[in-house]
């Protein structure tokens, strides 16, 4: 059940991921609550990659990815 949410969880950061880069979608209420549930996980992933000069000069949000490959690591451990 646990990994169930964690899967589901992991889809919406993919969805919030593509949609992030649709111009037309920005300022549609939907996105505001998918952003929302998706900075719940993010947000601290994000304080510690922003001091890293790399993430700053790249023009894409690696903490998704940060995020997703933690749950891999944990799945696999468990």
């Amino acid at each position: 059940m646990i990994r169930m949410l964690i899967n589901a969880y992991c889809v919406l950061l993919v969805v919030d991921a593509i949609v992030a880069y649709v111009p037309a979608w920005k300022n549609m209420p939907w996105r505001h609550y998918l952003k929302t549930a998706s900075d719940w996980g993010l947000k601290p992933i994000r304080q510690h990659l922003r001091p890293w000069a790399a993430t700053e000069t790249l023009q894409i949000d690696l903490s998704p990815l940060a995020f997703f490959a933690l749950t891999r690591i944990v799945f696999w451990l468990w």
